[in-house]
């Protein structure tokens, strides 16, 4: 109930776990023996987590079962096209930019933003810098 409104680990999961491990070693009979078992049971899961996150995906078994490739630019491979290409480019603003809205380039729309001026629908524009996958743009001045 609680994770639904706080959600991770936290106070509450290690408070769970050692609820867990109370009622595994009391359903056990609560001797020495008991204490051993659970003590055993956490040791072997700290090892066990601890190579599965740090040491299993370097194994062989663990790059059979993980993703080994890497998307970089490098190798061609992008989430979105380079806009750097846009920086001097004109256009005229397709929506009204307060401060940010769309422009239209060469009949493209793109996301743009202004430097906190308000531009109407109409004004032409011209592509100064690109921030966050946003054309940076000012007023055209003729």
């Amino acid at each position: 109930m609680v994770e639904a409104a706080i959600p991770g680990f936290g106070i509450f999961g290690v408070t769970g776990l050692f609820s867990l491990l109370a009622a595994l070693f009391l359903y056990l009979g609560g001797g020495g023996q008991a204490l051993f078992i659970v003590g055993a049971l956490l040791f072997l899961t700290l090892v066990l987590g601890y190579w599965f996150f740090h040491k299993g995906p370097h194994s062989r078994i663990g790059r059979r079962i993980t993703l080994g490739l890497r998307f970089t630019a490098d190798k061609g491979y992008e989430a979105t096209e380079r806009l750097t290409q846009m920086v001097g480019q004109t256009g005229t603003a397709a929506t009204p930019l307060r401060p940010s809205g769309r422009v239209a380039i060469h009949g493209e729309p793109y996301d743009a933003m202004t430097r906190g001026e308000f531009y109407e629908a109409g004004t032409p524009v011209k592509v100064i810098a690109v921030s966050s996958r946003q054309l940076v743009v000012e007023k055209e001045v003729p």
